[in-house]
């Protein structure tokens, strides 16, 4: 008797497409956050049923309200409220299930995980369900594409490594899209795969090799986010380097740290090539600093790649920083002489470190002994100081680098 239009303002007639593909969206970290989710799993969970399940449930569904009103004891109940209210309106009042649609027994129906309602399970449990179920709706549907957000919240590292196996095992055949902000996520997903969201700007891994990309995928634990999230990274080998380097720079930037100006600090071990790699994919600046352990040839050769700081253009982004001359040796067996340590003893002085480790040394070699067995407890005094320190050039200029203010040196 009707037909409808869909039409602009300017009376041109929109023609309604459908979308090509079907997806699936799991808020993983946030089940239960949104108004009506109360019984979203349930929902999910009744999308994996064949027709004849849903039938079959919803038919005793409508039993068991019928079987309410007409128990005994309701009925019972029902006479002596409408007793007492019957004076005032002179109609009967009574206790019954509101009016419901074919599927109104989604809504008051709960999931239950070994007896336990689902809305009282720990969060991490009820993200893994969510997307379980989410999957399993997707694989029942032919779903095309999964839409899975933060699946990092709430989970161990443990079952976050076993939660990712499995949603990797399960999205063959399918797109699945996943945001995250754990390094652990896009380390295990593959680096290749992942794109950079800033604002109205993209990035993506996909130029980084493929031996780059499954060396972070094999050993995950590495920071890769935050070389790819910051201004300005400084990479170094060690906890005590990362000390030293953020003791250095809050004196040259009167008391800042580094991260207060968008430069991250991050210890990344020897992997200073894999981690220049991924920023030198994405025109990320970065600037690895190194001991030169007695060797400059050999990381000049190592870094080939890469313009030594002090040689570097404005537009190159990724450098490398070392101290470019060899310390005297000593007498000593088994001490590097070519180290942050001895590099600090040689800029701090002998009088000052002693004053500052509280401790007193017979000469050098026994002083850089000592730096070399306790590294970080060193550091740690060294950060916490209130002497005036100086520190290696090398130091100074990887800081300046970071900054911006290499000219000014």
């Amino acid at each position: 008797y009707y037909a409808c239009s869909w039409t602009t303002f300017a009376r041109k007639s929109i023609r309604p497409a459908s979308i090509k593909f079907k997806s699936t969206l799991v808020g993983a970290g946030n089940s239960l956050a949104w108004p009506g989710s109360k019984a979203m799993v349930t929902r999910i969970a009744r999308d994996v049923l064949e027709k004849s399940d849903q039938i079959a449930i919803s038919q005793v569904h409508r039993r068991m309200r019928t079987g309410f009103s007409a128990d005994q004891t309701v009925i019972s109940i029902n006479e002596k409220i409408s007793e007492s209210a019957k004076s005032l309106t002179n109609k009967s009042v009574a206790f019954g299930f509101e009016a419901g649609t074919v599927n109104s027994w989604e809504n008051e129906v709960i999931t239950k995980l070994e007896d336990i309602p689902f809305s009282n399970v720990g969060d991490g449990t009820k993200s893994i369900v969510s997307t379980e179920l989410a999957l399993a709706k997707s694989e029942k549907r032919g779903g095309n594409v999964v839409l899975l957000e933060e699946p990092e919240n709430h989970l161990s590292h443990t079952r976050l490594n076993m939660f990712l196996e499995g949603v990797k095992s399960r999205c063959e055949d399918v797109q699945l899209i996943i945001t995250t902000h754990s390094s652990f996520v896009a380390n295990k997903l593959e680096l290749r795969n992942l794109i950079l969201l800033n604002g109205g700007n993209s990035a993506s891994m996909r130029d980084l090799s493929e031996d780059t990309s499954r060396f972070f995928m094999k050993a995950p634990g590495y920071k890769t986010l935050r070389v790819l999230l910051c201004d300005t990274a400084i990479l170094v080998e060690g906890d005590a380097d990362e000390l030293v380097v953020q003791r250095a720079y809050m004196d040259a930037s009167d008391g800042k740290l580094p991260i207060q100006d968008g430069v991250d600090v991050i210890s990344v071990g020897t992997s200073f090539l894999r981690f220049l790699e991924v920023a030198d994919v994405i025109n990320k600046r970065v600037i690895a600093m190194t001991d030169n352990d007695g060797n400059i040839g050999a990381l000049e050769k190592k870094y080939q790649g890469y313009k030594y700081v002090t040689l570097a253009q404005e537009d190159e982004l990724q450098v490398v920083s070392y101290a470019n001359r060899l310390l005297e040796k000593g007498s000593m067996e088994g001490i590097n002489y070519n180290t942050l340590e001895a590099e600090m003893y040689e800029s701090v002085g002998a009088e000052m470190l002693s004053k500052i480790l509280g401790k007193e040394f017979k000469d050098r070699d026994s002083a850089l002994k000592y730096m070399e067995g306790n590294k970080t407890e060193v550091a740690l005094k060294i950060f916490d100081s209130v002497e005036t320190l100086s520190y290696p050039e090398y130091i100074m200029q990887t800081i300046a680098w970071a900054r911006g203010e290499l000219d000014e040196i």
